[in-house]
């Protein structure tokens, strides 16, 4: 009765092993790009010109967009160039296009703001803000005109 059952299962084992060679396997190859994490914004406009303005009004604010293309979640702080005329430590960044009290109109020095990276590699995420300059509170006397009086604007970028 053994024999007969071990004839059965060896019967059985070799008629599967037989029919493998019926059967065809496949295989695929998997390649992939590791990117370094990258921290990138890309600021628009990126030029702008306030208008005229004097002590006691401010200029109209104008919308500015910064756009994170990286792979970081990123908080950016802007900062004024380090030679720039100290009339321009009153522009203020806010949400909207007025503002009107201090805690809606924030100083550049105070001013930072976080931007989450995008969903898929190549896609962005977008933060939109107005600027503009305040000298409603201006403490100093202006006493001669500046024609086209400019400054450089750095966004600093820093991983979150």
């Amino acid at each position: 009765m053994r024999l007969i059952i071990l004839g059965i299962l060896a019967s059985i084992f070799l008629s599967q092993f037989i029919l493998a060679d019926n059967y065809q396997n496949s295989s695929m190859s998997v390649s992939v790009d590791i990117i370094e994490p990258v921290s990138k914004i890309d600021i628009s406009p990126n030029q702008i010109h306030l208008g005229s303005v004097t002590t006691g009004y401010t200029t109209d604010a104008v919308k500015i967009n910064v756009t994170n293309t990286g792979t970081l979640d990123l908080k950016i702080q802007p900062m004024l160039d380090s030679d720039a005329d100290d009339i321009f430590r009153n522009l203020v960044f806010s949400n909207t296009a007025t503002c009107a009290s201090e805690t809606t109109c924030i100083k550049i020095e105070s001013y930072s703001f976080n931007l989450s990276r995008p969903d898929e590699i190549g896609e962005e995420t977008l933060k939109s803000f107005y600027l503009k300059l305040d000298l409603r509170n201006y403490g100093e006397e202006i006493l001669h005109d500046y024609s086209n009086l400019t400054t450089d604007i750095i966004f600093w970028v820093m991983p979150q």
